[in-house]
């Protein structure tokens, strides 16, 4: 019986299968015989057994290069207390390096540009001036070959410090109406500062600016927190991140001001009791008047509602006074209010004279104005004339003064009504009443 299928090798000769293995045979061990594949094979055995070597030995240094690796500034602080100070901010001079460095094989893949620190350490600077601060790494994983930039060139100068720079309070904007606020207070009421000297000395104050909108009625007491702004002695500002602002150490940005609010209201100035004295014979005070009419005030408003007038003190004596008086009056004082606009006032009392009358009888009365070729008769001849004005001059005037006439200037002949006029020379201004103030007139051409 067969087991299995026949191959075809299985009919071919014996002898033809051996032949043909005996020629593979040669062929194989010619190759491996030969000049050229020993040479081939050397090599591959090399370069495997150096790449065994060199996979194995971590000691071995290999390059690598690392782009815009982050720098940082170091030492600021140190070189303060040594006296110096960099102008220049040196961070944006140079943020980023260039490295070339040779890493151990151990530490190839975990080396990177931050673990070489690339820095600029300020400590390194001795003096001001333009100073060139190299860039200094760490050599934690190999050695650096290379860093560019490799320096910075910085403007240092020195570092000075100054204290009990006064505080001073301005301040802007408008109050509410009906608002009164005390003088501002600031906490703390001087500062210290530090930075360059070439800044530092020409600060001569700090100043904290309120702006009064920001107050209201309530609490009484109100307390801000505002920048402070540092000037020199023309008002100038000075302003640089390099200047340091202190309260007991503590670095600050600004200050509270405290800030007294109260109400307050107008007050009338009330004057009539602020004249003594009578003035000379025939005069009179007509009017009393203060400046200003009324008086700011503030307090509590429980004060405030008791108040109606702000009384003058004292009093401006007219005493034998023939023209306007004016001088300054003391107001009484009111101690339960915060704040009073003025202290005094200015008054002024006009004086005038008395207006008097006086009465002439029979004052003839004249024609005016007549032609040569005509003849004019009046009515009423004489009237009785009353006179008002001042003392001196009523007390002065006679009827001889007093001059009563009708105008009959380019009338023709005829019969007219015509007004009484009277006039004084020389007189001020008066007023005159008349019995008569008009008569009849007739006109006539002369024969």
């Amino acid at each position: 019986m067969m087991n299995g299928p026949i191959k075809k090798s299985d009919l071919l000769p014996k002898k033809e299968k051996n032949t043909r293995l005996a020629r593979f045979a040669r062929r194989v061990r010619g190759i491996l015989s030969s000049n050229w594949f020993l040479r081939i094979f050397s090599v591959l055995i090399a370069v495997f057994l150096w790449g065994v070597l060199i996979a194995s030995d971590g000691t071995l240094l290999r390059e690598k290069i690392f782009q815009d690796v982050e720098v940082t500034v170091t030492g600021a602080d140190t070189l303060r207390t040594r006296g110096f100070i960099v102008l220049d901010d040196v961070a944006s001079l140079i943020p980023t390096v260039r490295m070339r460095v040779e890493v151990p094989q151990a530490n190839y893949s975990r080396a990177t540009g931050s673990s070489y620190n690339p820095r600029i350490d300020l400590t390194r600077i001795r003096a001001a001036g333009t100073q060139e601060v190299e860039v200094t790494t760490s050599t934690s994983y190999g050695r650096v070959l290379e860093v560019v930039p490799a320096s910075v060139t910085v403007n240092v100068d020195e570092y000075a410090l100054r204290e009990r720079i006064p505080v001073v309070v301005e301040t802007t904007g408008a109050l509410a109406d009906g608002l009164w606020a005390d003088t501002s207070r600031s906490d703390p009421s001087y500062v210290a500062i530090g930075g360059p000297q070439t800044l530092v000395s020409k600060v001569t104050r700090a100043v904290a600016t309120l702006d009064l909108a920001t107050l209201t009625k309530s609490p009484k007491t109100q307390r801000n927190a505002v920048a402070i702004e540092l000037q020199d002695a023309d008002g100038n500002v000075i302003d640089s991140p390099l200047i340091e602002i202190t309260n007991q150490s503590v670095i600050i940005d600004s200050i509270t001001i405290e800030t007294d609010v109260y109400p307050c209201i107008d007050l009338p100035v009330d004057v009539s009791t602020a004249v003594t004295g009578d003035p000379a014979t025939g005069y009179q005070v007509d009017s009393v008047v203060a400046s200003p009419a009324s008086v700011r005030v503030a307090g509590d408003a429980a004060v405030l509602e008791t108040l109606t007038s702000a009384i003058a003190a004292g009093q401006l004596s007219v005493e034998d006074a023939s023209e306007t008086v004016t001088g300054a009056v003391q107001l009484h004082r009111m101690p339960d209010l915060q704040y009073v606009s003025v202290s005094e006032v200015l008054i002024t009392a006009d004086i005038v004279e008395q207006q008097r009358e006086r009465t002439f009888k029979n004052v003839a009365i004249t024609v005016q104005g007549a032609a040569d070729d005509r003849t004019v008769r009046l009515d009423v001849t004489r009237t009785t004339v009353q006179l008002t004005g001042g003392y001196s001059f009523i007390q002065t005037v006679t009827a001889e003064d007093v001059q009563l006439y009708v105008d009959v200037s380019g009338l023709a002949p005829g019969q007219y009504e015509l007004p009484v006029q009277c006039r004084i020379d020389n007189a001020p201004a008066f007023s005159c009443a008349l019995a008569n103030t008009s008569v009849a007139v007739t006109i006539t051409e002369a024969k």
